[in-house]
């Protein structure tokens, strides 16, 4: 199926200290909007993308299926192999680096028919000079070659907490905050080597255990590792199916522990995605 770049409409409320908002058409399939980012009349760097812009928020109905800053999603994309230039926030629905094209496209968000609203919200801080924002997207028409229409089943969404470590050694955390297909843990540190190592169990069984140092060298195909950030990846394969489930296919918890060993005794944050329902 062919894809097609186009521009979107005009961000609105383009002001520091406000929330810049576009109203995304809801009349195709989406799998990849690229945001552009102009302070004072020049492309922004990514130093200041990350200071000028503290949140991006993506609703579908008006329900948050994303929120995110611009360096979480971009250290999470650097680990997965791609490099964002400066100036720009690139927001990936289909996934290029899937292992099948069926994986890739079935990852795309299909709007055109199921969804009433589609907005991005963009947080500008105080003080930036004369912010300006443009996005672009790469769309089909959200039907398939005998024209029906392509039901929208789920997609990738993020959620974060904040884990209050007191004290070195192990921290044990019970539950993953949401219910879900988790496909990657994502430990953004106080200060960088905090988390020596990770553990997870699932119903008992040993399922990932690794070291900063094999983590890191154990990252998918071009991922580099980024300073900061302990990577635990749980789909190595780069496979829709695979994961972390926190759930039975009927229903049930499944018992879980994720041990944290840490070097230092500083709080992180736990950015993850996950696979979910995207209209519930």
């Amino acid at each position: 199926m062919s894809r097609f770049k186009i521009q979107n409409s005009a961000f609105t409320n383009v002001v520091a200290g406000s929330v810049a908002t576009l109203n995304v058409a809801v009349d195709r399939r989406y799998h990849r909007t690229v945001l552009e980012f102009w302070r004072g009349g020049a492309l922004a760097t990514w130093a200041q993308i990350v200071s000028d812009i503290t949140l991006i928020e993506l609703k579908i109905n008006g329900r948050v299926l994303r929120s995110f800053k611009p360096s979480f999603l971009r250290a999470m994309q650097g680990l997965r192999g791609h490099v964002t230039p400066d100036g720009y926030i690139d927001l990936f629905f289909s996934e290029p680096w899937a292992r099948t094209i069926e994986g890739e496209d079935g990852m795309a968000w299909a709007v055109k028919d199921q969804a009433s609203t589609f907005q991005i919200d963009v947080h500008i801080a105080s003080g930036v000079p004369t912010p300006a924002l443009n996005a672009v997207s790469h769309v089909d028409s959200g039907r398939d070659v005998n024209g029906k229409l392509i039901q929208w089943l789920r997609a990738k969404r993020y959620t974060s907490q904040v884990v209050p470590v007191v004290a070195t050694g192990i921290f044990t955390l019970n539950s993953l905050p949401v219910s879900g297909l988790y496909k990657g843990l994502y430990l953004f540190e106080d200060t960088a080597g905090d988390i020596a190592s990770v553990r997870i169990k699932v119903d008992s069984v040993e399922v990932y255990n690794m070291t900063r140092a094999q983590a890191e060298a154990s990252l998918p195909r071009d991922g580099v590792a980024q300073t900061g950030v302990f990577p635990v990846i749980l789909d190595d394969g780069n496979r829709v199916a695979e994961g972390l489930g926190t759930h039975t296919p009927s229903g049930q918890l499944i018992p879980m522990e994720i041990e944290f060993e840490m070097a230092a005794a500083n709080a992180f944050t736990l950015f993850a995605e996950y696979l979910g329902a995207p209209l519930q």
